[in-house]
């Protein structure tokens, strides 16, 4: 069995080493402090960052489906909490579409965007249709367009959103014959030529 070790200090040794225990627990709180505060720093500043960001106008640029099978429009909506202002959108190619059925989808016409929209409140949308799929199809119209879509805060601030649009992607895609008013419309015009006709 080993014997304890005793170590003997001078009084002015252990006062020593009890200045220094003390120095280095002072400076290990004080980094300890400092580490809080950094770290409490950058947390206020994520947070603030999150609320600016939840706060401002998010304006975008897509397309889809009018409600129509196979037709579609282009959306310029904001998804934001506040107003956007200003709202420009430019695409690359300009939009074009597939000339209508009474032309025969020989032509091309151009979709019109305005060139500023002065305001879009949250949840508010402007929208074109665009074009009908199958004709575009037989068309040599572009696929890719690059849209870019910029607006600025009501403080000012502005901001500028980069979209990819791709009629590709419409192509042989599956959907759901939806029913709606205007239809029910037609089959109630189709029964009053029905029953006048019989009429006489």
């Amino acid at each position: 069995m080993l014997a304890p070790v005793t170590i003997a200090l001078a009084p002015e040794a252990w006062s020593a080493v009890a200045a220094w225990v003390s120095a280095v627990a002072t400076l290990g709180t004080a980094g300890i402090a400092v580490t809080a505060v950094v770290i409490a720093r950058r947390q206020l500043a994520e947070a603030r960052r999150v609320r600016e960001e939840q706060a401002q106008p998010y304006v975008a640029v897509f397309m889809t489906s009018s409600g129509v099978d196979q037709f579609h429009d282009l959306v310029v909506r904001n998804f934001g909490a506040t107003a956007a202002h200003d709202v420009v959108v430019t695409l690359e190619p300009p939009p074009r579409r597939s000339a209508g059925p009474d032309e025969g989808f020989e032509f091309f016409s151009e979709v019109w965007l305005p060139e500023r929209i002065p305001t879009l409140v949250p949840g508010q949308e402007w929208r074109t249709m665009w074009d009908f799929t199958p004709a575009r199809a037989e068309q040599e119209l572009p696929d890719h367009h690059a849209a870019v879509v910029s607006f600025k805060d009501s403080q000012g601030q502005s901001f500028a959103f980069h979209y990819e649009l791709d009629w590709a992607a419409t192509r042989n895609q599956a959907s759901v014959k939806e029913y709606r008013v205007h239809d029910g419309a037609k089959a109630l015009r189709d029964i009053s030529a029905t029953l006048k006709k019989k009429a006489r």
